[in-house]
This record gives structure tokens, sequence and C-alpha cells, in this order.
């Protein structure tokens, strides 16, 4: 693989991207700071691996240019119309430290020609992983996700809709720009897990067994239940270890 590249993640929202980002996470791939990233939640306890700036820069464009998240607008529209501007919100120095990184959010389906447009992103440094899943599966995630469920008020033929042209948008991307891309299955990462992730590793250039079984082993969710549920409990671990030192040095200058 060529030296600074970017791996951007397409996918509509509950179709698998997550997943996809824990997996080239492990890989190597870098999603920036830990600072300013989504945090994990019982829905996706491996993380989103996305960046609040990031999202919060493409809803702003999309806004922009008249549409909303459950309906955005072409990709070519928002391009042409939209406050390319708003993508500078967006902290992307940390590009530059890592040799491999990642960038993943799902309004990146719609919003991707404007970043090259605005020459946020370079195209001799970006390759694509794109991620589909069946339609109802991602209807019936999104449904019972109370923030992707809100774009569309909660209808589930308006997240079909959505789900869909951001689906179709993502193919298009990849058509337009035309560089490096791959497409994978979000039910074949899960029934194959092993397959697939060397599949990713392949178009990476990565061919080390042990980084490919070790990123493979992340697919499942109880065992990212289980990582975010220890993660939890250290971080109260240390909230009461940290009170108990507070109390016992107020003791000692007492005494």
């Amino acid at each position: 693989m060529p030296a600074a590249t970017t791996v951007t993640i397409l996918g509509p929202y509950r179709s698998g991207t997550s997943l996809t980002a824990c997996v080239l996470h492990e890989l190597g791939v870098t999603f920036g700071p830990r600072q300013g990233m989504v945090p994990a939640d019982q829905r996706n306890p491996s993380g989103y691996f996305e960046r609040d700036d990031i999202n919060a820069a493409n809803t702003a464009l999309i806004e922009s240019a008249g549409g909303t998240l459950g309906e955005p607008g072409a990709p070519e529209t928002i391009a042409a119309n939209g406050n390319l501007s708003t993508l500078e919100a967006a902290d992307l120095d940390w590009l530059r430290n890592s040799a491999v990184t990642g960038i993943k959010d799902p309004r990146l389906c719609v919003t991707l020609k404007s970043w090259f447009k605005a020459e946020r992103l370079q195209s001799e440094q970006c390759r694509f992983v794109r991620v589909t899943r069946d339609i109802d599966r991602i209807v019936s995630s999104a449904t019972n996700h109370s923030h992707v469920a809100a774009y569309c008020d909660g209808d589930s033929n308006k997240l079909r809709a959505m789900s869909d042209y951001y689906t179709r948008c993502a193919e298009w991307h990849i058509r337009e720009l035309g560089l490096p891309a791959m497409t994978l299955r979000y039910e074949d990462l899960i029934a194959t897990p092993l397959k697939v992730v060397g599949q990713i590793a392949g178009f990476l250039g990565i061919d080390n067994k042990r980084t490919i079984q070790r990123a493979a082993r992340c697919i499942g969710k109880q065992r990212a239940l289980s990582r975010l549920r220890r993660r939890h409990f250290a971080a109260m671990l240390r909230f009461k270890l940290g009170a108990l030192r507070a109390r016992l040095l107020r003791f000692t200058i007492k005494s």
C-alpha cells in the first residue's frame, strides 16, 4: 500500500460500517485521536469510529445545500450548492501522523465528492471500503436506533428510502471517482469472519496472519459488550479510587 493512505468507509447507517471500522482498526488503520471520537454504547459496543467534528461538518454541509440527513439530496447538488467552507471545521491534521488512516461517517455516502472538491481529501491518497447489508435488516436496526430513526421521524418507509439512497450514492461515488475500492457484505463478515477479514487485509496489502486473526476475533457483539463493560468497570474503579485518595488526603491534612 502507498504511504499516507486514507481508507474511507462507505455505507448507510446500521449497515455494518462500525464493525468494518473495528476490523480496519485491528488491522492497523488509525481513525484519529481518542479525544473527539463518538463514544461506544450498547448498540455499538466496539465503538463507532466516527469523529464528532467530521459528522458535524457533513451535517452542516448537507443543510447548507437545503437537505436533511433523511433526504440529503444528490452528491453533485451538495457539491455545487453546499457551503464547502463548513468542511474546514473538521480537524484533519491527524491524517498526517500515520501511514494508514481511516474516515467513517455514513454521511460521506452523499458528501464525499464535496470533500474532494474542497481539497480536504486528496484523491491520490484515498481508497474505499463499501459495506452492504440486507435492506430489511438495515431498516429494522435503524428503527431501533433512536438517533438514526429520528432522521426520518421514525417512519420505516422513509428509513428504507434513506438507506437505499445512501447505498446508491456510495455506489455512485465509487464509479465517479474511479479510485481503488472493495465491497463487502455485512452478512458475509459475520458468517465467515476470517475469510472476509483476509480479503480486507489483502486489499490493504497486509499479509501478517496473526494480525488478520486478531482482527477477525473482534467480530461478535457479545465479545464487544464484554470489552465495553470492562472499560466502564475500570473507569468506575479509577473514579472510586480517586475519591478514596482525596478523602484520605483530607483526613491526613486535618490530622
